[in-house]
């Protein structure tokens, strides 16, 4: 059997990426604009991170979840749904309520995650459940 692809050097990488977007300034960019420039960081973060996912979650290379590769796919949708509300939730309190000024690249990779995460969740209710094939 193949050994499976390396995913820790990507979700460090995305880390240090995503991170970043919590911290003021750093460089303007060629569009004069450092706000731009952190966000830009943080959601290639975000896909470095999801790319390290996929391989850790599937042992293989590629991008997209068939919901064939899962284990339990009714089982994850109410995880998959909980946790993108509460992603989405994390963006709106963090915005709104936080003690310290968090910049709005950082809410904006936040809400991104939430809402991709209702989506995949709805996609595999609705396959699972009223789309599915009555014969599985």
């Amino acid at each position: 059997m193949s050994e499976p692809p390396e995913w820790r050097v990507l979700a460090g990488i995305g880390v240090v990426l995503v991170l970043q977007s919590f911290l003021d300034g750093g460089p303007a960019g060629p569009w004069n604009d450092a706000s731009f420039t952190r966000g830009l960081g943080a959601l290639t973060g975000g896909i470095l991170l999801y790319i390290a996912w996929y391989r850790w979650q599937f042992k293989r290379k590629g991008l997209i979840p068939y919901l064939h590769m899962w284990k339990d796919v009714r089982g994850a949708v109410p995880k998959l749904a909980l946790a993108g509300a509460g992603f989405t939730i994390m963006a709106r309190v963090m915005g709104t309520l936080s003690p310290i000024d968090i910049p709005d690249p950082m809410l904006m990779i936040v809400l991104l995650m939430g809402i991709l995460l209702l989506l995949l969740s709805a996609y595999a209710w609705m396959v699972t459940g009223p789309l599915g094939d009555e014969e599985e």
